[in-house]
């Protein structure tokens, strides 16, 4: 195990001892999987820990409305709205129909408001707006390598379609860490996670149930 990285907890009960002990600084982890396997929830999760450790953070949301997921962080008593308030959460809608120069965008907000945890939901719908296969590859990539240039510690969510890894094929190579959530058939723990892959850190391998509850995820021992 390399040493000398500085880790980023993720806020979800027993996930970070899974990794050595959280997010490597600076990268990108994509979490991908099925509609109704708690991606939006991981994510928002994500940003509300570090909301509430002091760090300043973004969530750009290409799908739900902001009004939408503050109502979902409700759900769990996570008051984000407080935090805007204070100025250490911005939130931003973009219609992926209107969806122009994102990598610009993020480059310049992420840089002037010094954010350090970024939350995007949901890469896929880059699909609606680039319909070259090439062209979206390209603009992932450039968005990863900007994301980690910056220091910023980002968390993209993606879907699993067909049973691939991700939508456009290549999400899973350019980014540092990929987190698969499924389904399971037994009604005691219903929620599966699996940590894919996770650059220069170790991390289990095993396949492990998740629960949601009033207090969102948590890993199941």
């Amino acid at each position: 195990m390399p040493k000398g990285f500085v880790r980023v907890p993720t806020g979800i009960p027993g996930l970070d001892d899974l990794m050595n002990g959280g997010f490597i600084k600076g990268t990108t982890c994509l979490v991908v999987g099925e509609t109704g396997t708690g991606k939006t929830l991981f994510g928002i999760q994500y940003i509300y820990d570090g909301l509430r450790r002091g760090e300043r953070c973004m969530i750009v949301s290409l799908e739900e409305s902001i009004e939408s997921l503050l109502a979902d962080a409700k759900n769990f008593n996570w008051d984000l709205e407080k935090y805007i308030k204070e100025g250490k959460l911005f939130m931003v809608h973009k219609d992926p129909f209107e969806l122009t120069d994102i990598v610009g965008l993020l480059e310049k907000e992420i840089d002037d408001k010094k954010i350090s945890r970024l939350l995007i939901d949901s890469i896929s719908v880059l699909g609606v707006y680039f319909k070259d296969p090439f062209e979206i590859r390209k603009q992932i990539y450039k968005l990863v390598s900007v994301l980690n240039n910056l220091g910023c510690t980002s968390l993209i969510i993606g879907e699993v379609i067909d049973n691939k890894m991700s939508r456009f094929g290549v999400e899973e190579f350019v980014v540092d860490t990929v987190i698969r959530l499924s389904r399971s058939d037994v009604e005691i723990a219903p929620y599966l996670l699996k940590i894919i892959k996770m650059r220069r850190s170790a991390h289990s391998r095993a396949t492990h149930k998740f629960e949601i509850s009033d207090d969102g995820i948590r890993i199941v021992s």
